[in-house]
């Protein structure tokens, strides 16, 4: 990688995600990537090959960048799966909250629906009660005019 190119590199940095909606640290997660991944920063910009001892000194700078790399891929490893766990929770949480939302709406439609039946009751009896009223108000008159007539 040409020196230009990798000296613009945002070398280090160290992000924290917000993902929760309290503010504490169940509900943040810290990316821990404070990585300058360049040549530079690996030491891997003077390595030489032109005698045995730098090559066997090579070598070592090598495992050692290669062994900083693979601690930063198992740190990305465990940010992909809390992630991915996040992602899963909050698919979760959406799928409760439209259940209970469908819950509480069919409450409110069976309580609406009570309502409905118990007001037309209410007006069936009361139908009926004057109904009947005046059945037996015609009946007492009529016994009333065959008690004169007698």
């Amino acid at each position: 990688m040409p020196a230009e190119i990798e000296n613009d590199l945002p070398a280090t940095k160290n992000y924290v995600f917000q993902v929760g909606v309290d503010n504490d640290e169940n509900d943040r997660i810290n990316s821990e990537l404070a990585l300058n991944a360049t040549t530079t920063g690996l030491q891997l910009h003077q390595v030489s090959t032109s005698t045995r001892d730098d090559a066997q000194a090579a070598i070592t700078r090598i495992d050692n960048a290669l062994e900083i790399l693979n601690g930063q891929h198992a740190t990305l490893g465990a940010m992909d799966n809390r992630f991915a766990r996040l992602s899963v929770n909050q698919g979760t949480m959406v799928m409760n909250e439209t259940e209970h939302l469908s819950i509480l709406q069919d409450a409110d439609f069976s309580e609406s629906s009570t309502s409905f039946a118990s007001e037309k009751l209410r007006i069936e009896v009361g139908s009926n009660v004057m109904r009947l009223h005046r059945e037996l108000q015609g009946r007492l008159v009529e016994q009333l005019l065959q008690a004169v007539a007698i």
